[in-house]
Formats: structure tokens, C-alpha cells, sequence
């Protein structure tokens, strides 16, 4: 199992902002989201990547994290 963070342009709201835990969730004062947590395959990050795009969410950044690392603010270099 591996760790993602996907980051994206706008806050999320509404019903996808509460069904995403606030642990795995950070928004800065720019207004993008980083969402980061592990995930069970490729075939589950696919799955989150097609959700998000099917919500017309645009996906500005990503990254396999390791778990071990400290968070980085979400405007970091492979955002």
C-alpha cells in the first residue's frame, strides 16, 4: 500500500469536502486542496483520479509520499 497526495485548484465544499477526513485534507490560503492518504492499488488512485474529474475538480499537482516524511505545504516543488 502506498501514500498519494493529489493536489487540486479550488476548496473543496459541499458533500466531498465532509466525506474526506479533515486529517487527509489541507487547504492554504491560495485555495488549493491537497489530499493525501494511502491507497490499496493504482486501480483505487485511478478510481480517486476519474471521481475527482468526473466532479469537474482540477487536479494540479500529485505525488507518491512516504510515510515517513514530514507534510509539505501544498504550493511545494511537485505541486
Amino acid at each position: 500500500m502506498s501514500s498519494y497526495r493529489i493536489v487540486v485548484k479550488d476548496r473543496l465544499s459541499g458533500s466531498f469536502a465532509a466525506a474526506v477526513d479533515p486529517a487527509m485534507r489541507q487547504t492554504d490560503a491560495d485555495g488549493r486542496t491537497a489530499l493525501a492518504g494511502p491507497l490499496v492499488d493504482q486501480s483505487q488512485l485511478v478510481g480517486v483520479i476519474h471521481y475527482l474529474h468526473d466532479l469537474g475538480i482540477e487536479i494540479i499537482g500529485f505525488e507518491v509520499i512516504d510515510d515517513e516524511s514530514p507534510p509539505r505545504p501544498i504550493g511545494g516543488s511537485n505541486a
